[in-house]
Protein backbone atom coordinates (compact mmCIF):
# COMPACT_ATOMS: atom_id res chain seq x y z
CA UNK A 1 0.00 0.00 0.00
CA UNK A 2 1.13 3.67 -0.29
CA UNK A 3 2.14 3.42 -3.96
CA UNK A 4 5.36 2.29 -5.29
CA UNK A 5 9.39 3.28 -4.06
CA UNK A 6 11.47 5.64 -6.16
CA UNK A 7 13.70 3.22 -8.37
CA UNK A 8 17.65 2.97 -7.12
CA UNK A 9 19.04 4.99 -9.76
CA UNK A 10 23.14 4.57 -10.41
CA UNK A 11 25.22 7.57 -8.97
CA UNK A 12 27.32 9.29 -12.31
CA UNK A 13 29.30 11.87 -12.89
CA UNK A 14 26.09 13.19 -15.00
CA UNK A 15 23.57 13.21 -11.87
CA UNK A 16 25.68 13.30 -9.11
CA UNK A 17 25.02 17.04 -8.27
CA UNK A 18 20.96 16.57 -9.04
CA UNK A 19 20.43 13.13 -7.69
CA UNK A 20 21.78 14.17 -3.72
CA UNK A 21 21.14 17.43 -3.63
CA UNK A 22 18.00 19.27 -1.32
CA UNK A 23 17.83 18.99 2.58
CA UNK A 24 16.80 15.19 2.55
CA UNK A 25 19.14 12.54 2.79
CA UNK A 26 21.02 10.20 0.03
CA UNK A 27 21.96 6.44 0.66
CA UNK A 28 24.43 5.69 -1.33
CA UNK A 29 25.26 2.03 -1.63
CA UNK A 30 29.03 1.54 -2.88
CA UNK A 31 29.09 -2.04 -4.85
CA UNK A 32 31.22 -3.82 -7.63
CA UNK A 33 30.11 -2.48 -10.32
CA UNK A 34 32.16 -5.17 -12.43
CA UNK A 35 30.31 -6.38 -15.49
CA UNK A 36 31.36 -10.10 -15.55
CA UNK A 37 28.72 -12.55 -14.78
CA UNK A 38 29.73 -13.43 -11.03
CA UNK A 39 30.26 -9.97 -9.93
CA UNK A 40 26.72 -8.73 -11.68
CA UNK A 41 24.91 -11.79 -10.69
CA UNK A 42 25.99 -10.17 -7.09
CA UNK A 43 25.66 -6.83 -7.98
CA UNK A 44 21.78 -7.55 -9.06
CA UNK A 45 21.10 -9.24 -5.49
CA UNK A 46 22.19 -6.15 -4.08
CA UNK A 47 20.24 -4.19 -5.68
CA UNK A 48 17.30 -6.03 -4.99
CA UNK A 49 17.96 -5.62 -1.38
CA UNK A 50 18.27 -1.39 -2.37
CA UNK A 51 15.04 -1.44 -3.73
CA UNK A 52 13.29 -3.27 -0.41
CA UNK A 53 14.67 -0.63 1.74
CA UNK A 54 13.50 2.45 -0.42
CA UNK A 55 9.88 0.52 -0.14
CA UNK A 56 10.85 0.31 3.79
CA UNK A 57 11.56 4.49 3.49
CA UNK A 58 8.85 5.09 1.11
CA UNK A 59 7.33 8.56 2.27
CA UNK A 60 10.74 9.49 4.25
CA UNK A 61 12.94 12.35 2.45
CA UNK A 62 15.59 9.66 1.62
CA UNK A 63 16.56 8.65 -1.99
CA UNK A 64 18.01 5.44 -2.27
CA UNK A 65 20.67 4.94 -4.97
CA UNK A 66 24.24 3.25 -6.14
CA UNK A 67 26.96 3.61 -7.42
CA UNK A 68 30.21 2.01 -9.10
CA UNK A 69 33.24 2.20 -6.50
CA UNK A 70 35.41 -0.43 -8.41
CA UNK A 71 35.23 1.73 -11.57
CA UNK A 72 34.94 5.16 -9.52
CA UNK A 73 37.62 4.31 -7.28
CA UNK A 74 38.00 8.30 -6.43
CA UNK A 75 34.74 7.02 -4.07
CA UNK A 76 36.72 4.93 -2.01
CA UNK A 77 39.16 7.37 -1.31
CA UNK A 78 36.64 9.49 -0.60
CA UNK A 79 34.23 7.75 1.79
CA UNK A 80 37.44 5.83 3.42
CA UNK A 81 36.64 2.55 2.31
CA UNK A 82 38.69 0.11 0.32
CA UNK A 83 37.19 -2.72 -1.99
CA UNK A 84 37.06 -5.01 0.76
CA UNK A 85 34.57 -3.10 2.56
CA UNK A 86 32.00 -4.40 -0.72
CA UNK A 87 29.12 -3.65 -0.28
CA UNK A 88 28.46 -0.80 2.21
CA UNK A 89 26.38 2.21 1.93
CA UNK A 90 26.95 5.92 3.10
CA UNK A 91 24.26 8.00 3.77
CA UNK A 92 25.09 11.85 3.23
CA UNK A 93 22.91 14.73 4.55
CA UNK A 94 23.87 17.38 1.53
CA UNK A 95 22.09 20.37 3.27
CA UNK A 96 24.50 19.94 6.84
CA UNK A 97 27.46 18.68 4.52
CA UNK A 98 28.24 15.78 6.18
CA UNK A 99 28.18 12.02 6.03
CA UNK A 100 27.40 8.93 7.87
CA UNK A 101 28.49 5.74 6.87
CA UNK A 102 27.71 1.57 7.65
CA UNK A 103 29.02 -0.16 10.29
CA UNK A 104 26.76 -2.84 10.42
CA UNK A 105 26.18 -5.33 7.78
CA UNK A 106 24.51 -4.74 4.31
CA UNK A 107 21.07 -5.69 4.52
CA UNK A 108 17.87 -3.62 4.59
CA UNK A 109 17.55 -3.53 8.39
CA UNK A 110 21.54 -2.79 9.18
CA UNK A 111 20.43 0.04 6.10
CA UNK A 112 17.26 0.99 7.24
CA UNK A 113 19.09 1.38 11.43
CA UNK A 114 21.57 3.69 9.43
CA UNK A 115 19.26 5.87 7.92
CA UNK A 116 16.75 5.93 10.88
CA UNK A 117 20.24 7.56 13.11
CA UNK A 118 21.42 9.50 10.53
CA UNK A 119 17.66 11.41 10.12
CA UNK A 120 17.56 11.50 14.30
CA UNK A 121 21.00 13.02 14.13
CA UNK A 122 22.20 10.28 16.22
CA UNK A 123 25.30 8.37 13.82
CA UNK A 124 28.57 9.33 13.71
CA UNK A 125 29.30 11.78 10.45
CA UNK A 126 32.69 13.17 8.25
CA UNK A 127 32.66 16.03 6.27
CA UNK A 128 30.68 15.16 2.87
CA UNK A 129 33.96 14.85 -0.17
CA UNK A 130 33.17 16.48 -3.74
CA UNK A 131 30.99 13.37 -5.03
CA UNK A 132 31.10 15.11 -8.47
CA UNK A 133 34.93 15.05 -8.32
CA UNK A 134 35.49 11.64 -7.23
CA UNK A 135 33.29 10.69 -10.27
CA UNK A 136 35.42 10.13 -13.14
CA UNK A 137 33.72 11.17 -16.39
CA UNK A 138 36.81 9.76 -18.68
CA UNK A 139 36.54 6.11 -17.12
CA UNK A 140 34.67 3.87 -19.19
CA UNK A 141 32.90 1.57 -16.64
CA UNK A 142 31.95 -1.09 -19.43
CA UNK A 143 35.90 -1.81 -20.29
CA UNK A 144 37.91 -0.98 -17.20
CA UNK A 145 40.04 -3.38 -15.66
CA UNK A 146 39.04 -3.62 -12.29
CA UNK A 147 40.48 -6.37 -9.01
CA UNK A 148 43.39 -8.31 -9.81
CA UNK A 149 43.44 -7.66 -13.51
CA UNK A 150 43.80 -4.00 -12.94
CA UNK A 151 46.62 -4.83 -10.71
CA UNK A 152 47.97 -6.92 -13.37
CA UNK A 153 48.04 -4.40 -15.89
CA UNK A 154 49.76 -1.58 -13.76
CA UNK A 155 52.66 -4.41 -12.96
CA UNK A 156 53.44 -4.66 -16.14
CA UNK A 157 53.45 -1.24 -16.90
CA UNK A 158 55.56 -0.71 -13.73
CA UNK A 159 58.17 -3.24 -15.15
CA UNK A 160 58.52 -2.00 -18.39
CA UNK A 161 59.19 1.27 -16.92
CA UNK A 162 62.20 -0.10 -14.54
CA UNK A 163 63.46 -1.66 -17.62
CA UNK A 164 63.75 0.96 -19.21
CA UNK A 165 64.90 3.45 -16.63
CA UNK A 166 67.81 0.22 -16.50
CA UNK A 167 68.93 0.54 -19.78
CA UNK A 168 69.15 4.45 -20.14
CA UNK A 169 70.87 4.44 -16.71
CA UNK A 170 73.26 1.33 -18.45
CA UNK A 171 73.45 3.33 -21.30
CA UNK A 172 74.39 6.96 -19.37
CA UNK A 173 77.76 4.72 -17.93
CA UNK A 174 78.96 3.20 -20.62
CA UNK A 175 79.08 6.77 -22.55
CA UNK A 176 80.48 8.41 -19.89
CA UNK A 177 83.46 5.34 -19.54
CA UNK A 178 83.88 5.43 -23.12
CA UNK A 179 84.53 9.34 -22.98
CA UNK A 180 86.77 9.01 -20.05
CA UNK A 181 88.17 6.11 -21.41
CA UNK A 182 92.34 5.86 -23.48
CA UNK A 183 91.63 6.48 -27.26
CA UNK A 184 91.47 3.41 -29.44
CA UNK A 185 95.37 1.63 -30.03
CA UNK A 186 97.25 1.72 -32.78
CA UNK A 187 95.60 -2.18 -34.00
CA UNK A 188 92.11 -0.73 -33.85
CA UNK A 189 89.95 -0.64 -37.17
CA UNK A 190 88.40 2.55 -38.08
CA UNK A 191 84.88 3.29 -36.79
CA UNK A 192 82.75 2.04 -39.47
CA UNK A 193 80.96 4.42 -41.47
CA UNK A 194 76.70 3.26 -41.05
CA UNK A 195 74.61 2.86 -43.73
CA UNK A 196 72.03 5.70 -42.96
CA UNK A 197 72.92 9.20 -40.59
CA UNK A 198 72.83 8.42 -36.31
CA UNK A 199 69.59 10.58 -36.18
CA UNK A 200 68.02 7.79 -38.56
CA UNK A 201 69.11 5.25 -36.79
CA UNK A 202 67.25 3.03 -33.99
CA UNK A 203 68.47 3.24 -31.07
CA UNK A 204 69.44 -0.78 -30.93
CA UNK A 205 70.92 -0.38 -34.59
CA UNK A 206 73.19 2.56 -33.38
CA UNK A 207 74.74 0.60 -30.67
CA UNK A 208 75.74 -2.02 -33.09
CA UNK A 209 76.85 0.84 -35.69
CA UNK A 210 79.58 2.02 -32.81
CA UNK A 211 80.62 -1.68 -31.72
CA UNK A 212 84.77 -1.36 -32.48
CA UNK A 213 86.43 -3.86 -34.19
CA UNK A 214 89.54 -4.85 -32.71
CA UNK A 215 93.19 -5.89 -32.83
CA UNK A 216 94.33 -9.21 -31.44
CA UNK A 217 96.39 -7.78 -28.90
CA UNK A 218 94.10 -4.25 -28.17
CA UNK A 219 93.06 -5.37 -24.20
CA UNK A 220 91.61 -1.83 -23.94
CA UNK A 221 89.42 -2.16 -27.13
CA UNK A 222 88.47 -5.31 -26.60
CA UNK A 223 87.16 -4.59 -22.90
CA UNK A 224 85.42 -1.77 -24.74
CA UNK A 225 83.71 -4.04 -27.38
CA UNK A 226 82.85 -6.04 -24.78
CA UNK A 227 80.80 -3.62 -22.53
CA UNK A 228 79.25 -2.50 -26.22
CA UNK A 229 77.81 -6.22 -27.35
CA UNK A 230 76.64 -6.29 -23.67
CA UNK A 231 74.63 -2.94 -24.45
CA UNK A 232 73.61 -4.13 -27.70
CA UNK A 233 71.77 -7.52 -26.26
CA UNK A 234 70.26 -5.83 -23.43
CA UNK A 235 68.31 -3.32 -26.25
CA UNK A 236 67.62 -6.20 -27.91
CA UNK A 237 66.29 -7.91 -25.05
CA UNK A 238 64.37 -4.63 -23.77
CA UNK A 239 62.88 -4.20 -27.49
CA UNK A 240 62.00 -7.79 -27.39
CA UNK A 241 59.81 -7.37 -24.25
CA UNK A 242 58.34 -4.20 -25.01
CA UNK A 243 57.19 -5.43 -27.86
CA UNK A 244 55.50 -8.62 -26.21
CA UNK A 245 53.83 -5.88 -23.73
CA UNK A 246 52.28 -4.41 -26.67
CA UNK A 247 50.78 -7.33 -28.74
CA UNK A 248 49.37 -8.65 -25.38
CA UNK A 249 47.75 -4.94 -24.67
CA UNK A 250 46.57 -5.13 -28.36
CA UNK A 251 45.07 -8.83 -28.07
CA UNK A 252 42.85 -7.25 -24.53
CA UNK A 253 41.59 -4.31 -26.65
CA UNK A 254 40.75 -6.89 -29.30
CA UNK A 255 38.94 -9.36 -26.69
CA UNK A 256 37.26 -6.38 -25.25
CA UNK A 257 36.11 -5.13 -29.04
CA UNK A 258 34.95 -8.86 -29.47
CA UNK A 259 32.84 -8.43 -25.60
CA UNK A 260 31.50 -5.36 -26.18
Amino acid sequence: AGGAALPVEELTPGNAESLCAGTGLCAIALLDGDRKPEPTAAREKHLATLTALARRRRGEPVRVAWADATCHEGLLAAFDVSDADLPTMVVVAPGKGRFARLTGTFTVEGMSRLVTQAIAGRAATSPVPDLAGALSAEVDCETTLRGAERAAALAEEEDSSDIVAEILAEEAARKAELEASASPGPDAAPEPIPDKPKEAMTELERLEAEVEDCGAHDLLCAARRDKQLAAVEKRRQLEERLAEIAEKKKAKKRKKKKQA
